[in-house]
């Protein structure tokens, strides 16, 4: 998916459990927290494709950062915004999750949401390859 649609899940979600003062705050922070999961991406940087392709969608991606990133994005927000935290860690967290199930229905590989576990959860709702990453697997 692409970083837009998980921003908008991600600030989407945290509305249904933002204070009205709050409003702007949880979804800027709930947006962040929806498209942290792809931080793995700078791998892609890596001079080996292969190495990406390891990396990606990975422990990020797994129900063991979630706690993570809902907290950073927490304690930012409420740094910044004088939000709640712990309201605006679960709108984090839910924001978070947002991401996974998102890519869980659309990439027919699966994910790694029980990392380090290397079973992969995928629902094959979207059947499709990804012409950039497809390519590197051949």
């Amino acid at each position: 998916m692409d970083p837009l649609t998980h921003m908008v899940t991600g600030a989407l979600v945290a509305q249904t459990m933002a204070p009205e003062e709050h409003r702007f705050a949880f979804a800027l922070v709930a947006a962040g927290a929806g498209v942290v999961p792809d931080i793995d991406f700078v791998a892609r940087k890596a001079q080996k494709k292969l190495l990406f392709l390891k990396l990606h969608r990975g422990f990020t991606h797994s129900f063991v950062a979630v706690p993570i990133i809902a907290l950073c994005a927490a304690a930012s927000g409420n740094l910044l915004f004088g939000a709640p935290f712990w309201l605006l860690a679960a709108a984090s967290a839910l924001a978070a999750v947002s991401h996974m199930v998102l890519d869980t229905i659309m990439h027919s590989t699966g994910l790694r949401l029980l990392w380090p576990s290397r079973r992969k959860t995928g629902l094959h709702l979207v059947v499709g390859l990804n012409p950039l990453t497809s390519s590197a697997r051949c």
